[in-house]
């Protein structure tokens, strides 16, 4: 029979033994497979057992920290330099084996933001397994998940780390992969991928709430949230909610209850579920490709500029780093109700206005359906090119050397477009097109000459004075793309008034 001491021993360690060797946890940014930021500090944070000491040890590099009253803690690793090398990450608690991260490299990392066209999955853009799953093994992807009405500490992953494979390339971006493996194979280093995106999503779920204040258009669309908020009647929407077919339930934008407006619409809610999370994170920089769901109302994209700015510094700020860097995608050509030239113009302005961004032209991609998935393939190296140009420093690239205009010289019936060309010939493809100039109130369609890095533009109907002039100015553009660099990249589209 045990004595009224030992029974009372037995019960000081049911009690005690379980705070004291609590499971550590670490968010699913964390895992087998993951790729970590060359030359930057190493940030890791998670949950312990309260007041515990938590040891962090990689290839070399190791860190100490303390956990709260609460269980939560962090470190910081010094800054390796890149490794194909793969090593184990470990962590322990009060001395004791507690994680252990196998199959770690250190690299370049980037996050994949946006909607649909960035989420799209590489197995789209194959025939078959084998070829989906050919890439570089050094190339790594996850996909984070989930929403938060608040800044959320906690982080979903809907896929953890992987290479590309057969059964990965279902859910691996398409522009995310071909960025990955080329940009791997160039560097000849490892590269990790964090995908965020969600479609349908507008700019103001990516944005911080805290940061809405810097724009007025954003506080007039928070106040109006947070009125439908105070007036929502949840009782009722989930009555109604109640009476939806199971098919409408799981369609795009049906009316849940627990909100009146969807994740990818609500001020906030994707920062708080996916950048919040993980904003002490460092990485190298930030692939955009977003601007349907914003173009599909006057407001939001009359303000398109305001709002990405706004955007990328609440994105810099949740990352301690004001020299993050945007690579963004110019919407390419397709169908839509929506006026998309218009959309492709203000996302051209506010890269040309911002030290930290530069952008991609597509607009000699797509059809009237939108993108393939070998035009996503396409954008994702153009992307790369970009990358080796405008962060990475090589002059050799193409990628951020798209034609542009530089101005225009109007001559009553005629008008000189004078283009900045990097040091390459401007070419013609085939029959000049896609040029129209403004008469008065109406846009006619243009002859164009092309004479060196300038186009000579004259109205179709002789004697007309242009006022304006314009390139590509339509949705589905992709058709009458003619100008090109000996590199093969299209002029962007533009429009100027006199």
């Amino acid at each position: 029979m045990l004595s009224y001491r030992k029974i009372a021993y037995c019960l000081f360690l049911g009690l005690v033994v379980p705070q004291v060797w609590a499971k550590v946890e670490m968010p699913a940014i964390f895992g087998d497979n993951m790729v970590l930021q060359r030359q930057k500090p190493i940030n890791v944070w998670g949950k312990a057992a309260p007041l515990a000491s938590v040891d962090v040890e990689f290839a070399g590099r190791k860190a100490s920290a303390k956990a709260d009253a609460k269980g939560r803690w962090s470190a910081t690793l010094l800054p390796l330099e890149a490794s194909s090398s793969a090593k184990d990450f470990v962590v322990r608690e009060n001395g004791k084996s507690a994680l252990r991260f196998s199959n770690v490299l250190v690299g370049e990392v980037w996050i994949l933001g946006g909607q649909q066209n960035m989420s799209a999955p590489i197995a789209d853009a194959f025939k078959n397994k084998a070829e989906a799953s050919s890439g570089n093994p050094l190339a790594r992807h996850i996909k984070l998940s989930g929403a938060s009405a608040l800044p959320s500490s906690a982080v979903k992953a809907s896929n953890a780390w992987a290479a590309l494979n057969a059964e990965s390339a279902k859910w691996i971006s398409t522009v995310g992969a071909a960025f990955g493996n080329e940009l791997s194979a160039k560097l000849k280093v490892p590269v990790g991928l964090i995908d965020v995106s969600e479609s349908e999503s507008f700019m103001r779920a990516w944005i911080a709430e805290s940061d809405f204040k810097s724009d007025k258009y954003l506080q007039r669309v928070l106040a109006e949230w947070k009125r439908d908020m105070e007036n929502y009647d949840f009782k009722k929407a989930e009555a109604n909610y109640a009476k939806v077919s199971k098919s409408e339930k799981h369609a795009p934008g049906a009316p849940s209850p627990e909100t009146c407006w969807p994740d990818g619409k609500t001020p906030a809610r994707l920062y708080n579920g996916r950048i919040a999370p993980i904003g002490p994170l460092f990485a190298r920089g930030i692939l955009w490709y977003q601007g349907e769901s914003d173009a599909s109302e006057s407001e939001s994209s009359q303000n398109f500029e305001g709002q990405f700015k706004v955007m990328t510094e609440s994105w810099q700020k949740a990352m301690k780093d004001d020299s993050l860097f945007f690579l963004c995608v110019q919407l390419p050509s397709m169908d839509s109700k929506s006026d998309l030239s218009d959309i492709r113009w203000r996302q051209y302005l506010s890269a040309e206005s911002l030290p930290y961004v530069s952008i991609v032209n597509s607009i000699d991609l797509g059809a009237a359906s939108g993108p393939s998935a070998k035009d996503r393939l396409e954008i994702g190296q153009r992307l790369s090119s970009a990358a080796l140009s405008k962060v990475y420093g090589w002059k050799a690239e193409r990628g951020a050397l798209f034609p542009r205009t530089s101005h225009v010289v109007y001559k009553d019936d005629c008008a000189d477009v004078h283009f900045k060309l990097f040091g390459k010939k401007l070419n013609g493809r085939g029959t000049p097109r896609g040029f129209e100039v403004k008469s008065g109130a109406e846009w006619i369609p243009a002859k164009a000459e092309l004479r060196g890095n300038i186009v000579v533009l004259r109205a179709a109907v002789p004697g007309k004075k242009i006022d304006g002039v314009r390139y590509l100015w339509k949705n589905s553009a992709a058709a009458d793309a003619w100008l090109f660099n000996e590199d093969g990249l299209p002029a962007f589209p533009f429009a100027n008034l006199k």
